[in-house]
């Protein structure tokens, strides 16, 4: 007979950090225990791909039961790891208008998680994004319609799940229409009636086509519950919404118990077992584990009823295990990596048919002997190496002399004034914008910021603004020609440079003159 506590630890996937794995022996025995009491999984942060590989392959020989791995990889595995090819971001691939594209780019994240021994892509992202305020969802969403969103996110759930890996459909019920980031706080989900049916269109599709996971989202949504609960936690969104009356039989995954929106108001075994109540059945990232499980533990001790719900939880968990097949994964060698070659033509062609140009004056492509001074708009320290990447490109396509800088809305008047220095011999200036959504930030950019330094720094001069993130910034800056990628993945910057510098044909570009 299994104990209390091996019941409730399977229904537990806690976070697993690679780095710290190799770094930090602590951690590596904190790791192991987790094992030890049972738990069926991780989700993977970090590390480069061999060592993830290394890693799950270790795991898996010492656990006693068989173990799932999870991650975000919903344009690739270079959402998470160093390594592996960069798709571009979900709206690009809606922008396409093509949904078998999202399909091609689900199909070799799948292929390259296989390969490391991940199971599991918590994606596709099936938010509409209908609020341009949205400061986390964004580019990571489909498009701004339901059709869009449930076209892309369907090809991207099937593709995935023919490679033997779980698809993942969040953030239920729709994310898409708010405005604060559910890892600083809650958001509010305002809309009812009809508007609110459109936003459980997409997850809807997807649940009639074979989605094997939905993963509930951090919000508060007023057409379910009058009091302020989290859809995580509420028994109205899982069971009464997602289970009766849109009759989901899959897994029901949390999001992250440790983001804020939870562990800011509850503690990590209260949520867990909340959410198993509402009729959830993995528990992702507690934010203490341990308490999580040993607290579930002990309420399943005086409480069957919840028991045998964590039992058929497992159920449903065994099902996936042997859809995904419990073996370890394959060693990165060179045909690995001649695989990852052959995908990152791929998605360069999926990138270029994906970029939007708004043409006032046209100015490109640049021409031999144009010079130009480029700067690049930093959100994050992190967007250093993507800027530096595509001024990099940009140099070796033109051969045309270049100064670039980076800057952000932050910047001094006295550095302002240094970089218009740089600005006196250039034909054209170059701007690079990598503000988009991404997580603990909060917001994706002040317009007014941004199109004051640009002015300033271009004192009347022709400008190409290239938007590597938001979209929406496109609106309400004012440029000569503005490049729309929707994603900054390395295909996407390899497209902008390819369109610029007239080194394609610009015919999967779609130019808007509007």
């Amino acid at each position: 007979m299994e104990s209390n506590l091996k019941i409730a630890a399977r229904c537990v996937i806690p976070r697993l950090n690679t780095p710290y794995y190799y770094e930090q022996e602590d951690y590596k025995k904190i790791i192991h225990k987790l094992i030890e009491y049972g738990v069926s999984g991780f989700c993977i942060f970090g590390g480069e791909v061999n060592q993830v590989k290394n890693m799950i392959t270790e795991l898996k020989a010492i656990a006693e039961q068989p173990l799932i791995f999870c991650a975000d990889m919903e344009y690739g595995l270079p959402m998470r790891f160093l390594g592996g090819t960069g798709f571009p971001h979900a709206m690009a691939l809606g922008r396409t208008e093509d949904p078998t594209k999202s399909g091609i780019a689900a199909k070799f994240i799948a292929k390259e998680a296989k390969l490391l021994g991940i199971d599991w892509n918590l994606a596709p992202v099936c938010d509409i994004n209908s609020n341009p305020k949205n400061p986390i969802i964004n580019i990571r969403a489909f498009g701004e319609d339901d059709l869009t969103v449930s076209q892309h996110s369907v090809y991207y759930m099937k593709a995935t799940q023919n490679e033997r890996v779980l698809a993942c459909g969040k953030h239920f019920p729709g994310h898409g229409d708010t405005e604060v980031d559910s890892h600083l706080d809650l958001p509010v989900l305002e809309k009812t009636g009809e508007d609110f049916q459109i936003e459980l269109k997409p997850f809807i599709n997807n649940i009639k086509n074979g989605i094997k996971s939905i993963m509930i989202g951090h919000l508060w949504v007023k057409a379910m519950d009058e009091d302020k609960i989290p859809a995580t936690l509420s028994h109205n969104v899982i069971t009464k919404l997602l289970k009766e009356k849109l009759g989901f039989e899959g897994l029901i995954i949390s999001d992250a118990l440790e983001m804020k929106s939870i562990a800011n108001h509850y503690k990590s075994g209260e949520a867990t077992i909340k959410f198993f109540e509402a009729g959830g059945d993995i528990a992702l990232m507690p934010e203490n584990p341990f308490d999580a499980i040993e607290e579930l533990s002990a309420e399943i001790a005086k409480n069957s009823e919840l028991k045998e719900h964590l039992n058929e939880s497992y159920r449903k968990l065994k099902k996936e295990l042997n859809f995904v097949g419990a073996m370890n994964p394959q060693g990165i060698d060179d045909d690995f990596k001649d695989h990852f070659m052959e995908h990152e033509k791929i998605a360069l062609e999926l990138a270029r048919e994906s970029v939007e140009l708004k043409i006032e004056n046209n100015v490109i492509p640049i021409q031999e002997g144009m010079q130009y001074a480029g700067f690049a708009f930093l959100q994050k320290e992190d967007d250093f190496g993507p800027a530096s990447m595509f001024f990099n490109f940009m140099q070796q396509a033109l051969e045309n002399d270049c100064d670039f800088a980076y800057i952000n809305e932050d910047i001094s008047e006295e550095d302002l004034e240094q970089m218009k220095l740089g600005t006196d011999d250039a034909d054209i200036i170059l701007f690079a914008v990598f503000h988009r959504s991404r997580s603990y930030v909060g917001d994706i950019g002040t317009s007014e910021k941004i199109s004051a330094i640009m002015k300033k720094i271009a004192m009347g001069k022709p400008i190409i603004t290239v938007y590597f993130g938001n979209p929406y910034l496109a609106d309400e800056i004012r440029s000569d020609v503005s490049v729309l990628t929707y994603s900054n993945s390395l295909a996407s910057l390899a497209a902008a440079t390819m369109i610029l510098s007239g080194r394609t044909n610009n015919m999967d570009a779609q130019p808007n003159n509007n």
